[in-house]
């Protein structure tokens, strides 16, 4: 993942600047000897606290620093004088009453249900050892989101080269079901193939000047072209123009032309005036019936020659003082302009309007207009767009290459079928309406996922490069585990859906790669005498093209492994720990095919957890340095249970209590129960839950898994960490599915349901689908299921995308990394190609990042999460 966030905390004078990170590539931590029985460093304390010896003294090194060997009792038995303080838990409607002997608590209405319902505090939650082999398996919810076929706008291949260098098209216009274009070099007819649209040539219309509009030939079949000096239809019949035009429109057997001082006719033969609405002009449409709409410096002048009503700029029916363009198809008139659109339908005479705002369009200044049936198509002076109105009414906006060869839009056509052509300035774009659902997307991305991002026979790649011949490129990553991982949880999902063993094929494929980064990393660690069970970020083999990138780089380390030379990268991160204990669980209990792929995965799965309990739940790197980001011991995680201010006063560490108490502490402990639950399960030793209870009772991880107002990753725009959001959905996961104590159970459902309530505005389908496995009545399935259906499926490329001029939405100041946010998330066709570790609101994304094709996973773990979880259905047939 991204560079976790850097935190300021604006009450200290200076300012400190923190640094908390999502990838990690620098060793660090302290440097410690060799524990055993769980020791665990006390930061800038100078002493070690056993944690399960049952001596209650324990000797000081000279904490005072005058060389003076003090003894004192343990922690656990030292005496404290505090007051019976009930505590409110953050949203969970529920008193904790931290310090009462009394066990039980009374929860006020948790579930919204009108009960009343008795949970016991954490100390007196059971205690017992649970059976091992419980797993959390998903209900039945009602109600599921069906997935039903659906018209979708999608981007279609159109071949601009017959442009040459003049790509600037200045008109678009639909005729008798043909679509012609106009750029100074002449004029185009568009023709459809099988690999997507064609620009040919049509000579009898080729003026060589700028054309101002096309439109239907009112004496035969086919088009006419209105340049800047000329009228131009088949046959070779043609006009010189004494005006200049600026719009032309056909009726009644004539074509009608506006320049800036008047309105003409041609019939064919000659040009001649006619009576206008009197004031300068813009532009003309159609209204049938000999009537016309006549756009121009006053406002609009509906009517026929010499018989006029005008509606001003500025009243109830035209609100807008600066309009330019004006479109009809007989039955609905439209006018675009500065600020909106507003619309009349013909023969009621009755207006409407459209501001460019919060809730209305999504850009200022309406280029071109046109419409066809429902839908309305607009060129902006940045980007296009449409509207479609009826039962589905929705606004469309396309900006960036995924929809446009230039986000320079000049002039719209929509035809009869709801297809969008923009004129650009670098060529045309069309965008046609196509019926899918989202299964079909998901089994295509799977498809393509086997085809083209698998690398080394087994990590799932994130991304790859494709170069001009359409080959793909796959770079290693530093989050190769935990991408990889994640996918293989999906897939796991998608063979306990359905049965498939295709999808448990390629987990198994998966799973393989998962143990070479154990394995592989071991051979350079025995070598030291250190244990198995570091987990390398990523590898590279002899045989791939990054081997030789690797050679001399001080983080990556060569080794033999059964007849196979590699490269491990070291300084492994908390994430990529999240990664493996989210994957290998879920696989050993979903995907296994017998006990012997069971102990494998386990055998793994369970040497990265007793190297990290072994070593005081920090991850030792090869340097025996604890590494950058891979810490979850007490003294990191709870160190600012009261607060930063308090913690800062005890250790005079910032770095340290920023972290634990701005959204470190909670997120990581939320790591650790996870994993030491999933342990458990699949070695059913009692070290893992005797840890995870030592966690919880002595260090209150139960508290610090809670979030609240200072989880500022999650809570404060300015702050927030949408990777720690999915690292805590995957942790989560983890976490209930191996929690069976119906007590404990309710509090981390409390807590997720904490998290979800600040994280569902972002329509985040993952989100969505991971706490539908276990809240299913808090979550609103449809939403996700939109995001599903809305994202790009078989163009994945990382654009930029420039939404910042956009008007619909507020501004939400700035994120981590500085930049603007809006305060919603568009749809996400109109936003940055998603990841679920990346910022939806940002106004800017992805500047620079051409080339590169994200992989399919993050589609296809939300889809088969929201798929197991029952919330989503599958099609209807």
């Amino acid at each position: 993942m991204h560079a976790r966030f850097l935190l300021r905390w604006p009450f200290i004078l200076i300012g400190l600047i923190i640094l908390m990170g999502c990838t990690k590539s620098k060793p660090g931590g302290n440097d410690t000897s060799n524990q055993r029985d769980l020791d665990v460093l006390v930061s800038d304390a100078d002493f070690w606290v056993n944690e399960v010896s049952t001596q209650p003294d324990m000797v000081v090194r000279d904490t005072h620093r005058d060389r003076e060997q003090e003894t004192r009792v343990d922690a656990d038995a030292w005496k404290q004088d505090l007051p019976d303080l009930d505590v409110l838990v953050p949203d969970t409607d529920f008193w904790v009453d931290e310090v009462s002997t009394r066990p039980d608590m009374v929860v006020r209405d948790a579930n919204q249900d009108g009960a009343q319902e008795t949970l016991v505090a954490p100390d007196a939650w059971d205690w017992d050892l649970p059976d091992a082999n419980y797993f959390y398996t998903p209900g039945h919810p009602q109600g599921a989101v069906k997935d039903e076929p659906a018209m979708k706008d999608l981007p279609q291949k159109v071949d601009n080269t017959a442009l040459g260098t003049h790509t600037t098209i200045d008109a678009v216009a639909v005729v008798d079901s043909q679509v012609f274009i106009g750029t100074d070099t002449g004029v185009f007819q568009v023709q459809a193939g099988q690999n997507g649209y064609t620009l040919v040539a049509v000579p009898a219309l080729d003026t060589g000047e700028r054309p101002v509009a096309i439109t239907k030939d009112p004496f035969e079949q086919g088009a006419c072209v209105v340049s800047q000096t000329q009228a131009l239809c088949r046959q070779g019949r043609s006009v010189s123009l004494d005006f200049t035009p600026v719009g032309a429109a056909t009726g009644n057997h004539v074509l009608y032309l506006v320049g800036s001082h008047g309105l003409y006719t041609w019939d064919g033969q000659k040009v001649v005036a006619a009576a206008g609405p009197g004031q300068a002009l813009r532009g003309v449409a159609g209204l049938g019936g000999g009537r016309l709409a006549v756009l121009g410096d006053m406002g609009v002048a509906v009517g026929k020659p010499g018989d006029w009503k005008l509606v001003k700029y500025g009243s109830g029916a035209l609100p807008y003082q600066d309009c330019k363009s004006i479109a009809s198809d007989g039955k609905t008139l439209v006018v675009g302009c500065k600020k909106g659109i507003a619309m009349m339908k013909i023969g009621q005479d009755t207006w409407k309007h459209m501001d460019a705002a919060p809730g209305g369009l999504p850009a200022r200044g309406v280029r071109s207009v046109s419409v066809n049936g429902p839908v309305i198509a607009l060129a902006y002076e940045y980007g296009c767009g449409a509207i479609t109105n009826g039962a589905a009414s929705h606004v469309d906006y396309y900006v960036s290459h995924r929809w446009l060869p230039s986000d320079d839009c000049r002039v719209a056509a929509v035809d009869a079928s709801g297809t969008r052509w923009f004129g650009t300035g670098k060529g045309l774009a069309c965008i046609r309406l196509q019926q899918q659902d989202i299964q079909q997307k998901a089994d295509w991305l799977f498809q393509d996922l086997k085809a083209h991002f698998v690398r080394m026979g087994g990590f799932l790649s994130p991304s790859a490069f494709v170069d001009k011949n359409g080959h793909y490129h796959l770079p290693d990553s530093d989050n190769d585990g935990q991408w990889t991982q994640e996918m293989i949880g999906g897939l796991c999902f998608a063979y306990a859906v359905t049965g498939d063993r295709h999808y448990k094929d390629l987990a198994w494929q998966a799973i393989q790669n998962m143990f070479l980064l154990v394995d592989v990393p071991a051979v350079s660690f025995q070598a030291k005498g250190m244990k198995r069970g570091f987990v390398a970020r990523s590898l590279c083999r002899q045989d791939e093209p990054c081997f030789q990138d690797k050679a001399g780089l001080s983080n990556w380390h060569l080794v033999e492994y059964k007849g196979q030379k590699y490269y491990w990268k070291d300084d492994t991160s908390s994430d990529e720990i999240v990664g493996h204990f989210f994957g290998y669980p879920i696989y050993y209990d979903l995907c296994a095919e017998d006990e012997a792929q069971k102990k494998a995965v386990a055998d793994h799965a369970l040497a990265i957890a007793n190297y990290i309990v072994d070593n005081g739940l920090r991850l030792i790197d090869l340097d025996g340095k604890e590494t950058q980001y891979g810490h979850w011991q007490p003294d990191r995680l709870a160190i600012a249970l009261d607060g930063f201010g308090p913690c800062m006063a005890k250790y005079q560490d910032a770095d340290t209590c920023a972290s634990a108490a701005f959204g470190g502490g909670w997120l990581n402990s939320i790591e650790i129960l996870g994993l030491l639950l999933s342990a458990y399960h699949m070695s059913g030793d009692p070290r893992f839950f005797n840890t995870f209870k030592t966690l919880i009772l002595k260090y209150k991880y139960w508290k610090l898994a809670m979030g609240n107002e200072n989880t500022f990753t999650i809570t404060k725009p300015a702050f927030q960490n949408h990777c720690d959001e999915e690292l805590a959905m995957l942790s989560f996961t983890t976490l209930l599915r191996y929690e069976s104590d119906p007590q404990r159970r309710a509090y981390w459902l409390s807590c997720l349901k904490w998290l979800y309530e600040h994280v569902k505005s972002e329509r985040n389908p993952l989100h969505a689908g991971i706490t539908a496995i276990f809240l299913p009545d808090i979550v609103d399935a449809g939403t996700g299921a939109r995001s599903l259906w809305e994202m790009p499926a078989r163009d994945r490329r990382r654009v930029e995308v420039d939404n910042s001029h956009r008007v619909d939405a507020k501004s939400m100041g700035q994120d981590r990394f500085r930049r603007e946010q809006f305060d919603r998330v568009f749809p996400y066709d109109e936003i940055r190609t998603m990841w679920w570790d990346k910022n939806p609101y940002v106004k800017v994304a992805d500047k620079g990042m051409e080339g590169e094709v994200n992989g399919p996973m993050a589609f296809l773990t939300a889809y088969w999460a929201m798929r197991y979880a029952g919330v989503l259905a599958t099609p209807s047939k």
